[in-house]
């Protein structure tokens, strides 16, 4: 039987914290940030649009950030980032 990890809320109080964050998780574990926090952090669009089909500087800055903190990302539409930790 596999272990399903919890998620948690991460830190997206800057990418300091929200890496520091993403380093406590185990491998496989899975957080989240707010919508609205990754795209403070990561896109220079106007809101509605960071990480959409126009925001390729805002996608690329953060998908390059979760590969340097050993992750991949997830955008869900309930206004959410996930981040989950591959090793």
């Amino acid at each position: 039987m596999t272990e399903v990890l919890p998620e948690r809320r991460l830190d997206g109080a800057s990418e300091a914290a929200l890496s520091a964050s993403i380093a406590t998780l185990v491998p496989g574990g899975r957080g989240w940030i707010a919508l609205a926090e990754a795209w403070r952090l990561f896109s220079s669009q106007d809101r509605l649009y960071a990480f959409g089909e126009l925001d390729e500087e805002g996608r690329t800055r953060i998908e390059s950030f979760a590969a340097r903190h050993h992750g991949k990302i997830d955008i869900m539409p309930e206004g959410r980032v996930y981040f989950t930790r591959s090793g």
